[in-house]
Order: structure tokens, then sequence, then C-alpha cells
């Protein structure tokens, strides 16, 4: 097992024990809007043989302006949010709202280096955070920068050179190309 995890396990130890009864193997893949990703896609095309797909989106409320909420995860999962909130921080070693700042900066982190043009507020928005202050708060937190120095020491594209990046999400998407000087 992986870091004595009941939740989570490593490599060697699925492939030592795939195909056992009673061994049941979750794929919960779920991505951001802006990573422009289908997890139900990627689990079709490639997935851990006898593996089952989680809808995460299937377990949320689209009526809801907070569709993933700890309390509607705990429903799906026959427990308390409190108990889902210790299995979880047994399993990652953090809460579950830092495990989500954490992958929101992540994806902000993705989009500054890949796009100098897109403009920070909608980064955060992309991300998913609240607002543009909170991406800042949780990003200098996290990444112990802030994004406008990250974007300048890491973002992509060279003087001259001209760099596209696509974002999609609910509520639509975007092409923003631009021309470094």
């Amino acid at each position: 097992m992986a870091e004595d995890s009941p939740f989570t396990v490593d490599a060697d130890w699925l492939q030592a024990r795939l195909g056992e009864p009673g061994l049941t193997i979750i794929d919960a893949s779920w991505y951001l809007p802006a990573q422009k990703r289908d997890a139900r896609a990627e689990y079709n095309a490639a997935h851990i043989p006898g593996a089952r797909f989680l809808d995460q989106d299937a377990v949320s409320d689209p009526d809801s302006a907070l569709p993933h909420t700890l309390r509607s995860l705990a429903e799906r999962a026959a427990m308390s949010p409190r108990t889902l909130q210790r299995q979880f921080h047994d399993a990652t070693g953090m809460a579950p709202y830092e495990w989500l700042v954490r992958e929101r900066v992540t994806v902000a982190r993705e989009m500054l280096e890949a796009q100098s043009a897109l403009p920070i507020g909608r980064v955060a928005e992309l991300a998913g955070f609240g607002s543009e202050e909170s991406m800042r708060r949780h990003f200098r937190r996290i990444a112990l920068t802030s994004p406008a120095a990250y974007r300048a020491k890491f973002g992509h594209g060279a003087k001259g050179q001209k760099t596209g990046f696509e974002i999609g999400g609910r509520s639509g998407g975007i092409r923003v190309d631009a021309q470094r000087d």
C-alpha cells in the first residue's frame, strides 16, 4: 500500500493483486473545466483492467453554484462529512479543501506557463478561484511567488514568437493568440 493509506496503493501492490476476488478499482478521475480533459473519454480509451468509472458530475448537484460539495460526496459515499474529511486526510495527508486549492494553483500555473496574453483575472476564473485576489493569496502561499512573477519566470514564447492557447469550460471557451514583442 502507498504510505499506509487504505485508499491509495502503488503500482507494484496493484499489479500483484490484479484479478483477486474482492478487489475493486475505482477510477474517479475528474478535471477542472479549464484543463479541457474528458475523464470519461480517457477512461474509455484506456484503463486498468476491471476498473470501474465513477462519474463525479453524476453525483454532484448541477443546479447548485457549488455542484461538488463535501456533503454531496459524503452522501454518495454513505458516510458523514466528518468521516469523509478524516479518511481523505488519512489518504492524502491534507484536508479536501487544501487539496482542491492546490489543484487549482496547479491549473493556474499551467495557464501562466502556456499563455502570457491571458489576463491574470481570467486565469483565476478559469482555474476555479472566486476572485483574482483569492488566486493571488493562495498562489503566493503555495508557489512562494506571485502569479505575475511566476509567469515572467516560467512563461513560454520567445520574443517575436506567436503563441496560442485554448481554454474551455462549462461557460464556453476562449482562444487567445498573442505576438510576443
